[in-house]
């Protein structure tokens, strides 16, 4: 008898569940894997649409509309089947789209509960559209795998780890501007260049992709490992340059503030290991504190023009201005942060050790 009431109870159970109620089969819709962001001629967006389907190849479609849910709503009017953007894998914008807002320009993908917020965000060199036109013309297979280009160059510390969720949070953030990563057209495809800086959400300028890895040491958010090739002379001959490949890398934000004037002192400190240097000479220890002194010197002097530029784009992209929030709350608060930030005094100091010298000493 009581096998028979479990029974019946489980039997009433399982009729109780919903089911997958809120299931969407791939074959009722079309899936969006890379979205290209412009300023349209004659209205306000121009939204490329990396489409595929089971059965086809990636194809490029086109949508214009005052917003960017409008464009979605346009495309769809183009489509046998409901436009899906769950499995978006990069947003590309337009390098002039991208000097408005980006609360403006991104509204739609944080209202869409099934927006994709891990996909990759990247700002384009020229236009998105044409962009994504030249890969789809060189590469139609490959062209949904954009986003792989910009996580290797994560890795490779040129460009910071971010995607839709990650920028949100700064969106709003006084104390912190946004940086992204910057590709454009190559000789043979689509390159990451660099990265974007903004000022108060809007484009500012650029730091090119041996820049880049100088702010990101700076800012403590290196990839797997970082390379650089450096001068031993004064020319830049061959056989005079020495590369490295960064291992380690720890950097340390000292922020005072005295007489209402902010100073700021960074401290980064690699370990490095010598991928290439053809004058050799590793295994005299004189030799290699000689050129721990000049590579940190000349580092250091690459770090300062890039916190200068920084300066000059008014973009605080190390996070001065939230450390000014957290621990000097009552200064902050006096202080029109757009107009003192460029003026402050940043002083970076950057200091290499050499610790594996490679095979050949």
């Amino acid at each position: 008898m009581r096998i028979w009431h479990k029974a019946f109870i489980g039997i009433l159970a399982i009729a109780g569940l919903t089911g997958c109620w809120d299931q969407t089969l791939l074959k009722d819709v079309r899936l969006i894997l890379n979205t290209g962001l412009d300023e349209g001629p004659n209205t306000n967006m121009r939204t490329t649409f990396v489409v595929v389907d089971k059965k086809s190849l990636p194809r490029l479609m086109y949508a214009d509309g005052y917003t960017a849910r409008e464009t979605r709503g346009n495309l769809a009017k183009q489509l046998t089947r409901v436009p899906d953007t769950s499995k978006n894998r990069l947003v590309a914008i337009g390098e002039k789209m991208a000097k408005n807002k980006l609360v403006t320009i991104l509204d739609v993908f944080y209202r869409d509960p099934k927006s994709a917020l891990s996909a990759k965000i990247a700002i384009i060199e020229g236009e998105a559209k044409d962009f994504l036109a030249r890969e789809h013309k060189h590469k139609p297979n490959l062209i949904v795998n954009l986003d792989r280009q910009v996580i290797s160059a994560e890795k490779a510390t040129i460009v910071p780890i971010v995607n839709l969720q990650s920028i949100l949070k700064l969106i709003h953030d006084p104390g912190q501007d946004i940086v992204i990563p910057y590709m454009g057209p190559g000789d043979s495809g689509g390159v990451v260049k660099g990265v974007a800086l903004f000022s108060n959400q809007s484009l500012a300028g650029f730091l090119s992709d041996s820049e880049s890895p100088i702010y990101l040491l700076l800012a403590g958010q290196m990839g797997k490992t970082a390379t650089f090739s450096l001068k031993t002379k004064k020319n830049k001959a061959l056989g005079s340059l020495i590369t490295l490949r960064v291992y380690k890398s720890k950097s340390h934000m000292k922020l005072t503030v005295l007489n209402h004037q902010a100073h700021v002192d960074i401290q980064v400190n690699m370990q490095a290991q010598v991928e290439e240097f053809p004058q050799n000479h590793l295994s005299d220890e004189k030799n290699v504190r000689s050129l721990n002194e000049l590579i940190s010197a000349e580092m250091t002097e690459e770090a300062v023009k890039v916190v200068q530029k920084l300066q000059q784009m008014n973009c605080d992209a190390l996070g001065i201005g939230r450390q000014l929030i957290a621990f000097h709350h009552d200064y902050w608060k006096t202080l029109d942060w757009d107009f003192v930030y460029p003026t402050i005094q940043i002083d970076p100091h950057v200091h290499v050790k050499l610790t594996r010298p490679g095979i050949i000493n």
